[in-house]
């Protein structure tokens, strides 16, 4: 609906008499001061034979052409409102001048043959205007159908629109279960791993324990040699063992050099490894927060969706509320219609029993 209700003045110059639309308190001041601005009114002047001189004016603001009238449908109501404004005056001057011919019956056979031409005149008028006003409401019927079945095509979209996107955050919450998931399942390979790399320094202590011993009992192995040599002849069986136990010694020490080289590889990869881990870990955090605000502004557009929805089927029930008003609206128009032509017939009939009457 507009924000302002256009103003409608009926004015007599002749006479100096007026008729407002009631709705405007402020149409007096307006006919009063006669501030006809070209800029703030549009004027139609109702073409007339005879002393009278009856305008109609249309008196529209400027704010209303300006934003209301962008609307199509405040343009529908403007135009509704002209045109049952301009049947009524029709109507009123239609009765105004019928007064007239009967206060100037007597006045002569001219006088009374211009006025009931006059008369025939205005009514041949009000149904050509009856019959256009018809035309534009069955125009503005036609468009707000179109409206009508437009609406209800956005309304199976934006529920079209609701599905897919309820779906969509379905998904992204089964997602982001999954994304939780692995990360735990990330925070504890990566526990293991730091686990492991304890385990592979405890076995790096434990081969150092053991390097420590050989070298003990290779010095060992070195003073059995050399008090053997002393015994000469009686240490030569001591003097072998000695010297196998040295050479156990020298096996064990480059074994334990390999293994401590192995180990530490093994520790070091151990550590990169848990590194990875635990940067993929927070790389899934990361996605899991991503995925958790795109799951909260998916819910979020869907809240609004609904309100859409619900806003889209209140437009559908006022379009089909003005639809049934304006199918009303026609069927008055049609009746109006009707009544104009039989009265059009009827001062035809009028102006033939005068003319009869006067002749005789």
């Amino acid at each position: 609906m507009p924000k302002e209700f256009s103003q409608f003045v009926l004015y007599n110059k002749q006479n100096d008499i007026y008729i407002a639309d009631r709705r405007d308190k402020e149409i007096i001041s307006f006919v009063n001061t006669k501030n006809k601005n070209a800029s703030n009114f549009h004027e139609v002047t109702i073409n007339t034979t005879g002393e009278s001189d009856w305008k109609l004016f249309m008196r529209i603001p400027e704010t209303l052409y300006t934003e209301n009238l962008k609307q199509e449908s405040e343009i529908y109501i403007l135009k509704i409102g002209f045109i049952v404004f301009t049947t009524l005056f029709l109507i009123i001057f239609m009765i105004y001048r019928t007064k007239k011919l009967l206060s100037n019956a007597n006045s002569g056979t001219k006088e009374f043959e211009d006025v009931v031409h006059d008369l025939i005149n205005n009514i041949s008028l009000l149904v050509e205007q009856s019959s256009k006003n018809k035309d534009i409401l069955y125009t503005t019927n036609e468009s707000i159908e179109n409206s009508f079945l437009m609406t209800n095509k956005n309304s199976e979209r934006l529920q079209i629109t609701y599905k897919v996107l309820a779906e969509l955050v379905t998904s992204l919450k089964n997602v982001m279960s999954k994304i939780n998931a692995n990360s735990a399942k990330q925070n504890d390979a990566v526990h293991a791993m730091n686990q492991l790399n304890g385990q592979a320094g405890e076995i790096i202590k434990v081969i150092n324990f053991i390097n420590k011993i050989a070298n003990q009992t290779n010095l060992l192995a070195l003073n059995a040699a050399i008090e053997a040599a002393r015994a000469g002849q009686q240490g030569l069986g001591f003097s072998v063992v000695a010297d196998e136990v040295k050479q156990l010694a020298n096996k064990t020490k480059k074994s334990l050099i390999e293994i401590s080289a192995t180990t530490k590889l093994i520790t070091q990869s151990i550590s990169t490894i848990g590194s990875d881990l635990e940067l993929n870990s927070q790389e899934i955090s990361d996605v899991s927060e991503y995925t958790k605000e795109l799951v909260e502004k998916a819910d979020s557009t869907k809240n609004e969706l609904t309100k859409t929805i619900s806003a889209s089927e209140s437009l559908i029930l006022n379009n089909h509320e003005v639809k049934e008003n304006l199918e009303t609206l026609l069927e008055g128009m049609e009746i109006i219609t009707d009544y104009s032509e039989k009265n059009k017939k009827s001062s035809e009939d009028i102006q033939a029993v005068a003319l009869k009457r006067f002749n005789v």
